[in-house]
């Protein structure tokens, strides 16, 4: 009778111990079930999070990109307008000749690929007085021609042309360089050349080490003196002289290549 109790007893301790395992085991596996969606709540939190930082990095990587061109671009051009203000000096004719000679094969291509054409028969005048031409710049007066009278003279002017060219929209199907302006009449210009619709541009090489720019419309550049001034033989200024104000070029490429071709010469 003791064994059959004591059997009993260890039977239902077996089972209890039974039970209260499968219990841990049931109750585990809710444990775990209940874990897993944090796990992946908590890695997607870490993508989406991930994501936002990315493209808050982009951003702030575009504003900084911006600022440092903006930065740079303000940097160099003013340490190239200091450094050009060394360049001022007395250039021969051979000298103006080679720099602009330079110059036109380079704008030649730029034009080309612009779909437009360059001359640099920048000026062409009929009779005219015994004055010097020239243009109004933002930094000044540019002598463009000194006819040898001293009205007013070379030493009148703080900035000297060494060259300049005209960049125009052709009517006929020509890119690059164009050598008709030459042998147009002095009335003509460029009006049988250039597309009236288009505009036209003046770039003077100033001995100051800069391009000046003057952009307008055919009828107020289609002449080949369109932008000057001239200086009559009392040293007055003509009736007619232009008012317009060539600006210091915002063409970077053309400022540094001109840069780079009077190097040669300083």
């Amino acid at each position: 009778m003791k064994k059959r109790l004591i059997s009993l007893s260890m039977f239902f301790l077996t089972l209890a111990a039974c039970s209260n395992t499968g219990k841990q085991e049931v109750e585990g596996s809710h444990d775990s079930i209940s874990e897993e969606p944090s796990a992946e709540s908590n890695e997607y939190k870490k993508i989406e999070t991930q994501s936002i930082d990315v493209l808050s990095s982009d951003e702030s990587s575009d504003t900084v990109q911006e600022e440092r061109v903006s930065v740079s671009s303000n940097a160099s051009s003013e340490v190239d307008i200091t450094e050009t203000n060394k360049l001022n000096r007395v250039y021969s004719e051979e000298e103006k000749r080679a720099i602009l000679q330079e110059f036109i094969d380079w704008a030649s291509y730029r034009a080309e690929i612009g779909g437009m054409v360059v001359s640099d028969h920048y000026l062409g005048h009929g009779a005219s007085g015994s004055g010097d031409w020239y243009a109004n710049t933002e930094n000044g007066e540019m002598q463009v021609q000194d006819i040898g009278q001293g009205i007013p003279g070379y030493d009148q002017f703080p900035i000297h042309l060494l060259g300049g060219v005209v960049f125009y929209t052709s009517i006929e199907e020509l890119y690059g360089y164009d050598s008709r302006p030459g042998i147009e009449s002095i009335a003509v210009g460029f009006h049988r050349l250039a597309n009236p619709n288009m505009p036209v541009t003046r770039y003077l090489l100033g001995d100051d080490g800069i391009i000046y720019e003057l952009k307008g419309t055919l009828t107020e550049l289609g002449s080949f003196h369109g932008g000057y001034g001239l200086y009559e033989e009392d040293g007055s200024k003509a009736i007619d002289s232009s008012s317009d104000i060539f600006e210091v070029s915002k063409d970077t490429d053309a400022q540094e290549r001109y840069m780079e071709i009077l190097s040669k010469y300083n």
